[in-house]
């Protein structure tokens, strides 16, 4: 008889140890995190779009202005001090059998940046970019396998 061998122990044991990382993601998510982290600080120093490669409304007259006139307009519409730049972070809550990332801002005027207002147009920074589902899926489903995210 032709066959393979399984030792079953050694497969359920490696098989615990998937179960196991699978219930406390906490590696991969704080990866997510800080290639999240990452994206939002380029679109506002670099790309000057939205998650899902919009362009922000441009600003109103009067804003061009006072920025051109404070000498920093070419920094773009979200980076004027740096502020909102720095204050980009996550936190990640990895409790068992749950995960999440939160990534956002806690100054103030971020949710009207983010969202608009009456007067001002929502200039959109935080969000999904479904094109990074791909290599957050590599990182999850190595994580699993092996050990490291």
């Amino acid at each position: 008889m032709i066959g393979v061998e399984v030792n079953v122990e050694q497969a359920l044991s490696e098989l615990g140890a998937m179960v196991a990382r699978a219930q406390f993601p906490g590696p991969v998510l704080e990866i997510i995190g800080k290639s999240e982290v990452k994206n939002v600080r380029a679109r506002i120093q670099q790309s000057k779009i939205n998650p899902w490669g919009g362009d922000w409304a441009p600003w109103a007259a009067s804003t061009a202005d006072y920025r051109t006139h404070k000498g920093n307009a070419g920094q773009g519409l979200l980076w004027d001090d740096g502020d909102l730049l720095e204050s980009i972070r996550f936190s990640v809550d990895a409790m068992e059998h749950v995960g999440w990332v939160d990534i956002g801002s806690d100054l103030d005027y971020a949710a009207y940046l983010q969202d608009g207002t009456e007067d001002m147009p929502a200039r959109e920074f935080l969000g999904w970019n479904d094109a990074a589902l791909p290599f957050y899926e590599g990182l999850w489903l190595n994580y699993i396998e092996t050990g490291t995210p």
